[in-house]
């Protein structure tokens, strides 16, 4: 389904039963698609450099038992590897699941987080190049982001699956 499908269905939805927060955050998704379609596009191949976009000198690690392990979803923090059998199973994984994991797998393993962006790239169903990509780098400290953020996986555990209810559905 194309977003420009997505954006009329989403309008029509909101013309006969109002907009609410789903369809704003629906909108808001939209809108980085397309802003990652247009980074992709001014940026070309330095997208896909260790250093990204902003030529952030990090050093990556490459560790094939780590890597491996985090793919299967047995890093041994339970959030983190919820949503990697969740992605391993069904090919999907929400935003939120994305940010954490990818800011787990470049920040707290230290891992190459080109490695991690062509994981999803080879497993998620939904994949956009320009958007997995400009995610990763973004959340690897070397995209657009000057803040260099870093997700709390225990924070956003508590915020986001206090009971646990996520994390006993996948593991």
């Amino acid at each position: 389904m194309s977003p420009r499908r997505v954006l009329h269905e989403l309008e029509q939805h909101e013309r006969s039963h109002g907009a609410n927060e789903s369809t704003y955050w629906l909108y808001f998704e939209l809108l980085w698609r397309d802003f990652f379609q247009w980074v992709a596009l001014e940026q070309g191949k330095r997208l896909f450099r260790a250093q990204g976009i902003r030529s952030k000198q990090k050093t990556w690690r490459v560790d094939p038992d780590v890597i491996a392990r985090w793919q299967a979803g047995e890093t041994g923090v339970d959030f983190v590897d919820a949503f990697m059998h969740e992605l391993n199973a069904t090919g999907w994984m929400s935003n939120r699941g994305r940010q954490i994991v990818a800011s787990y797998f470049a920040k707290e393993l230290g891992q190459d987080w080109r490695i991690g962006a062509s994981y999803f790239e080879s497993t998620l169903i939904d994949y956009d190049v320009a958007s997995n990509y400009g995610n990763w780098a973004y959340q690897a400290g070397v995209g657009n982001d000057s803040r260099d953020r870093h997700f709390n996986v225990s924070r956003q555990q508590d915020t986001y699956d206090p009971t646990g209810a996520f994390r006993n559905m996948w593991l």
